[in-house]
């Protein structure tokens, strides 16, 4: 069982794995990437799972409305009391992308 799990999630896709990580490698030196751990590599490509509300607020600019306003201070209250799995799922909504770039809403 395990050298069939192996055989299909590694010789199986050898070809397709040595041309992405070529393509990858043209992008970025392998010196380059050798200096992060695996952990580190991922939110470098993937950004941040932690949403931060205050973050959020910092960085976020209001259309025909200010920032004290009612509607936008209960928008925020409301925001704080989501879950992660929440909050991920509204960031997910408005932006395309469940997780936050690697420098916050910035």
């Amino acid at each position: 069982m395990q050298l069939s799990s192996y055989a299909k999630m590694a010789t199986s896709i050898k070809k397709q794995l040595e041309a992405f990580l070529e393509g990858f490698h043209d992008l970025i030196p392998h010196r380059l990437i050798r200096i992060f751990n695996e952990k580190e590599l991922e939110i470098l490509i993937s950004g941040r799972p932690t949403i931060d509300i205050e973050d959020l607020k910092r960085n976020t600019d209001f259309v025909n409305y200010l920032k004290h306003d009612q509607i936008i201070v209960w928008f925020f209250e409301v925001l704080e009391e989501f879950d992660m799995e929440l909050r991920t799922a509204f960031l997910q909504f408005v932006t395309g992308s469940s997780r936050v770039p690697v420098e916050g809403f910035k």
